[in-house]
């Protein structure tokens, strides 16, 4: 029987062990090489292998059994096993119709300098015979990692803050949670009235230059974030994004810019560096070589035009309810738990509308993160179908007030609501930029009428609500380990501003915020 791989790849040198049904150390001595380095292979499926490597797996296969063989070609999907093909197939019919992933693999060519083609063959390979459950139990794997050990690998990274910034700690109770969120003490006395923000958000014209620092390790993550989409199902939009070209001044974000760039190249590159930190602190890997290309330094961070600084904003929910059974009027307090479609904090906690930063079609119109967080409520909560660039929605302004749901109409004819920025900061986990706020309807008209109809998309596995007026409950909530740090801090930020603006109906828990310089 004869067999031959054209390229070799960690996947197919797996299939060769499993084929072969041997341990790491069998297999290594067989090969001449080092039981760890077939370990790396089982933990990162996107390494390539050196030429001499390839020879030496190719001597194998050829020496082997028949049985050997025919295994192999059974893992590989080569031959017909009953399920191998028909796994593959969905996949393989995604890649064929989906636009935006054919466009990111077209991108990671040109950065590559690779033929057109050559990123969504590697794709496949990574997904071929057992490589999509790899893929999918790599994924899974990381979803199990602490928050609290993830922080702590990043902060160890990158050491103590310059003068004036720190990580931001919430301390509500019990604990302490040090999260990876690095803002300024001014940054997190934010008062913008994000309904009335013009000025502060303004557009840069002109794309800047691409200036990914591209390598083979950053090429293959590039890869395996391609293949965990696909084997995750997760909705993926190649629109456009808001790059952060300059940080805030001060608590009202005057002097805040952007410029446009597009979903794809943040997902390839910066967004890698999340999955980096949770096989270091699963032991799946060595180091944090891509978090040195791409992000090595707090002064990296601090720098925003000298990279894609992509990110976006989250507001707390609250509204209005009069009282009831005895409990007098409060606030009803939205919580979600991320779905496992979504591109990030997948799993964990966080408020509601969390979104990307991004606009519709009028790049200059929808600079305002005030504007994004509304587009984002509609979606999220108010039954809108998806209204960015992959809805096929042609509306010229899909926010114009005659396409509203009845809750946003009320909501713009009626003065009795806040929507507030309450901090900013960067996520060192990616480099991303945060904006953090707090959405409050104080007119209790707006539950009466329209309460029924506030419900969570599919962004949402989950959708879990709070009295403002349950001081035991919210304390538990703001200790559960499954919080994102940026969902963490959007919650403690808003449910303080909250208490300000409206302390009859809060009951605040113990609550400490600061920056831990």
């Amino acid at each position: 029987m004869r067999v031959v791989v054209a390229e070799w790849r960690p996947p197919e040198a797996c299939q060769l062990q499993q084929a072969m049904r041997l341990t790491n150390e069998a297999f290594a001595e067989k090969l001449g090489a080092a039981p760890r380095t077939i370990a790396k292979w089982h933990a990162n499926s996107a390494m390539r292998l050196t030429l001499e490597m390839q020879q030496a797996l190719d001597t194998m296969l050829d020496r082997a059994g028949d049985d050997v063989k025919h295994r192999f070609a059974q893992l590989r999907g080569d031959v017909p096993d009953g399920q191998g093909r028909e796994r593959s197939e969905p996949l393989r019919r995604r890649l064929d119709a989906d636009r935006h992933i054919a466009s990111a693999l077209d991108w990671l060519d040109g950065i590559r300098h690779e033929p057109s083609g050559i990123s969504r063959r590697d794709v496949e390979a990574l997904l071929g015979g057992v490589g999509a459950a790899r893929v999918r139990e790599g994924a899974r794997a990381r979803g199990t990692v602490d928050r609290s050990c993830a922080a702590q690998v990043v902060r160890d990274f990158y050491g103590d803050p310059p003068p004036g910034y720190g990580n931001v700690s919430v301390h509500g109770g019990p604990r302490r949670h040090a999260t990876t969120i690095l803002s300024r003490k001014e940054w997190l006395a934010g008062r913008l009235d994000l309904r009335e923000e013009t000025g502060a958000f303004e557009l840069v014209h002109g794309m800047p230059a691409d200036d990914v620092p591209v390598s083979p390790a950053i090429a293959d993550a590039a890869l395996q974030r391609v293949a965990e989409i696909l084997v995750g199902r997760t909705r993926f939009v190649d629109a456009p994004v808001y790059r952060l070209l300059r940080a805030p001044e001060g608590e009202l974000a005057t002097g805040t810019e952007f410029a446009v760039d597009t979903f794809a190249h943040y997902a390839l590159t910066w967004d890698v560096l999340e999955a980096e930190v949770a096989d270091s602190a699963l032991g799946r890997s060595e180091g944090l070589p891509l978090r040195e290309a791409l992000l090595p330094s707090i002064g990296a961070v601090l720098e925003p035009t000298g990279r894609l600084c992509a990110g976006g904003a989250q507001a707390l929910c609250a509204f209005a309810r009069p009282g009831a059974g005895g409990r007098p009027g409060d606030y009803l307090l939205l919580i979600q738990e991320r779905s496992p479609r979504v591109v990030n904090a997948t799993g964990r906690l966080a408020v509601i509308p969390k979104c990307f930063h991004q606009p519709i079609n009028d790049v200059a119109g929808d600079v305002g993160v005030g504007r994004t967080l509304l587009r984002e409520l509609e979606e999220e909560l108010l039954g809108r179908d998806e209204l960015d660039v992959g809805s096929n929605d042609a509306a010229a302004d899909p926010m114009h007030p005659s396409r509203l749901s009845e809750p946003m109409r009320w909501l713009c004819k009626s003065p009795d609501w806040d929507l507030q920025m309450t901090g900013f900061g960067y996520n060192l986990m990616s480099g991303n930029y945060e904006f953090a706020s707090v959405m409050a309807v104080h007119d209790e008209t707006f539950w009466i009428r329209h309460g029924g109809a506030v419900e969570a998309n599919w962004e949402a596995a989950r959708l879990r609500a709070f009295s403002s007026l349950d001081r035991d409950g919210l304390a538990a909530l703001l200790n559960e380990p499954d919080w994102s740090d940026e969902g963490l801090v959007a919650f403690a930020l808003g449910l303080r501003r909250l208490a300000e603006l409206s302390p009859d109906r809060v009951r605040l828990p113990p609550l400490e915020i600061g920056v831990q310089t």
